[in-house]
């Protein structure tokens, strides 16, 4: 039974073709056409079978009629008629029902339609309206037209597939010429010095960017670098004359100025494609390139270290006097942008133009004197307030230019700032930082991570404060565990051969000092000692006592340098003066 189901599908599959094959177009030439009309036909006719597994079957043609109009210039709902120009696709089987002569197909779409059953309708030739836009397309004008449209469509090719294989040539250049180098270690403290504000902008870039492996383009931030944009290009060219980031070849193509442009090197070759002359860079635009930090193993690897390196010389505490006072300015300056950006944001939200060319200056000025005394909280209020009113005063006269009206905003933001740079008691309401418009990068590395302070609340002074007193805590702290501990230990290990009152009698000397604050502080020492010989009945664990109670004596007076020659003078706290004064006779006793 299975041997004759086999055998009846067997033969059902022949029947089948058989039924198909009279669906197969035999192609023939149309007198006088020239070669080209019958290529096309024999292409647009060429059928490579049917796909039987739908009902009914599906026409497999060898190629698309999409392709064939590529190549041809041909509009796709006219292909037809170009293909009976030269051929004719008949089907000896069926009948044409206008002439009763063998059926010539006018589309692909009429087989489909015998395919699916239906009546066949007219022949080519019986068609006027398509013999007649045959000989439309037939005639020379139009055949010369048609060519000049491929040959066109030629050179767009060939200059398609020119210039793509000029952006290969293009990112071979920038892969050779910037290849990243993770090979070579940097030693970060070996390079030349840096200002204080390219080192913060480049911190800020670390740690704010979405990436370090590379660093993306400004575009790609979500927070600015900077408070304003004309700001961002020329902090990060100090980044990169620096050497602290190199340009990584995953940068844009588009962010190089290339020499020459593609179009240049056309018109130098006269055309010819296949000898261009090899792209190169010569500038690049600073926002749009990508970043990364040199020196290895890897790119995450670098930017920590490098993350490490810049925060280390960056710490308040251990700034010189100069960088400190670059540090102080750099607060100031962030201050006053924060301002300008907050301004530009409201002008733009009360619908006011721009600040004209000629004012930004005067308001840049006035909002750097503001930023000096008063917090980023406090002008955000007048930045608003300001604004605000000059929108209303534009709602009154809405006749009045409103470019006068952002010159007014201005007028009153300086009016406003005079009065609190001139009055410090004036109290402003001061303001959240605006979600629409967050803090820079660059803000919250400096307040945030160096200062540990609120970037909205925090004023110049205060600043300058926080600073003074991480310089004290450090100060304090190197002095504090080390020479103190060291110098007790050494009195309380002394033995009892050594003469504890002659060391004790420096302190009786040093009360007598002609420096007040020597004397006092002596004096107090004196005290102390002779409380603990009370309790201890012993010189030697109370002059111990003494040496470690000195760490609480801060109050710096100008001693004798111990460094430094006979007659240098240094700063130092008057404890550590007096504990080293008792260390030296006590070490002198050691010798002897």
């Amino acid at each position: 039974m299975s041997s004759d189901q086999v055998t009846v599908s067997e033969a059902d599959g022949e029947s089948s073709q058989d039924d198909l094959v009279r669906f197969h177009p035999q192609l023939s030439s149309v007198a006088g056409a020239d070669a080209e009309a019958i290529a096309l036909g024999q292409r647009y006719w060429d059928l490579s079978g049917f796909d039987k597994t739908f009902d009914p079957p599906s026409v497999l043609w060898a190629e698309k009629t999409t392709s064939l109009c590529a190549e041809y210039g041909v509009p796709n709902s006219r292909m037809y008629v170009h293909a009976a120009a030269g051929v004719r696709a008949m089907l000896p089987t069926f009948r044409c029902p206008s002439c009763d002569q063998p059926l010539s197909l006018r589309s692909r779409q009429n087989l489909v339609k015998l395919l699916a059953g239906e009546a066949p309708e007219r022949c080519v030739d019986c068609d006027e309206d398509l013999i007649k836009a045959v000989r439309r397309e037939t005639t020379p004008a139009v055949r010369q037209k048609r060519q000049f449209a491929r040959q066109a469509a030629r050179r767009r090719g060939q200059a398609e597939q020119a210039q793509q294989q000029w952006k290969v040539a293009q990112t071979a250049y920038l892969a050779e010429r910037c290849a990243v180098d993770v090979a070579s270690a940097c030693d970060w403290r070996a390079r030349p010095k840096t200002s204080l504000r390219t080192e913060a902008v480049a911190l800020a870039a670390i740690r704010h960017a979405p990436s370090v492996t590379p660093i993306p383009p400004m575009a790609a931030w979500p927070l600015p670098l900077a408070p304003l944009n004309d700001l961002t290009p020329v902090l990060l060219r100090g980044c990169d004359n620096a050497g602290l980031f190199a340009i990584h070849p995953n940068s844009p193509l588009a962010a190089f100025v290339w020499t020459p442009t593609f179009e240049e090197a056309v018109a130098e070759a006269d055309g010819d494609l296949s000898d261009l002359t090899q792209p190169t860079w010569s500038s690049y635009y600073l926002s749009l390139i990508c970043r990364y930090v040199p020196g290895g193993p890897s790119l995450g690897t670098a930017a920590k270290k490098l993350d490490e390196h810049l925060l280390s010389k960056l710490k308040p505490a251990t700034l010189t006097p100069n960088r400190r006072a670059e540090l102080l300015e750099l607060v100031q300056d962030l201050i006053a942008w924060e301002t300008r950006r907050y301004f530009d944001f409201q002008l733009e939200e009360h619908n006011l133009p721009p600040i004209p060319e000629n004012h930004e200056a005067r308001f840049d000025e006035v909002a750097r004197r503001l930023a000096a005394v008063r917090s980023l909280a406090e002008c955000y209020h007048i930045a608003w307030t300001m604004a605000r009113a000059a929108a209303a005063t534009a709602q009154a006269k809405q006749f009045a230019p409103k470019a006068n009206m952002t010159t007014h905003a201005v007028n009153l933001f300086e009016d406003k700032s005079s009065q609190a740079i001139a009055n410090p008691s004036l109290h402003f309401k001061p303001y959240r930082e605006d979600t629409r418009v967050p803090l820079s990068a660059l803000t919250r590395t400096v307040f945030l991570s160096l200062l540990h302070a609120e970037p909205m609340s925090t004023t110049l002074a205060d600043a300058n404060s926080i600073i003074s007193t991480m310089h004290a805590e450090t100060a304090l702290a190197e002095d504090d565990d080390g020479p103190y501990t060291e110098y007790a230990r050494t009195i309380s290990r002394l033995g009892p051969e050594c003469d504890m009152q002659t060391i004790y009698a420096v302190l009786g000397r040093e009360s007598g000092n002609n420096d007040p604050i020597i004397a006092a502080a002596a004096t107090s020492l004196v005290l102390v000692v002779e409380d603990m010989r009370i309790v201890a009945r012993d010189l030697r664990p109370s002059l111990a006592a003494a040496i470690s109670s000195c760490r609480l004596l801060t109050t710096h007076t100008l001693v004798r340098d111990p460094k430094g020659g006979k007659d240098a003078i240094t700063s130092q706290p008057v404890g550590l003066y007096l504990a080293r004064l008792l260390y030296e006779a006590a070490v002198a006793f050691g010798r002897e």
